[in-house]
């Protein structure tokens, strides 16, 4: 379960000790926010990242399961943005994608605390 969901379309990765099914690349990301969200946790956007770094991931689709699981449009705006930001860069490697959730994370709590 992802959310209130079932997760859409597993994937299988076929190794010599046999299959692997996994998330799919999109159904991960919605995974990892999921906990972000719930939780504030910097790690689990740092992990959405990087798989939007390195996979195809289909965004309509998480936009969906966000603003029907967690209503919170605003925020999935705010992932876009970082996810689009990290697309954007051929040489994005793990320290900078750490820096940009973890700004994001510093950003979002004096936010909270500024209401």
């Amino acid at each position: 379960m992802i959310g209130n969901e079932l997760a859409k379309a597993p994937v299988e990765w076929e190794t010599p000790s046999g299959r692997i099914r996994m998330l799919s690349p999109t159904d991960c990301v919605k995974d990892r926010l999921a906990k972000f969200y719930a939780w504030d946790d910097a790690q689990a956007l740092y992990q959405a990242l990087l798989v939007v770094a390195s996979q195809p991931v289909n965004f309509r689709e998480v936009e969906r399961w966000f603003v029907k699981s967690e209503g919170q449009k605003e925020r999935y705006r705010l992932f876009h943005n970082l996810a689009k930001k990290v697309q954007s860069r051929w040489d994005f490697d793990e320290s900078a994608i750490v820096d940009l959730a973890t700004d994001q994370m510093i950003k979002e709590r004096v936010r909270r605390l500024g209401r």
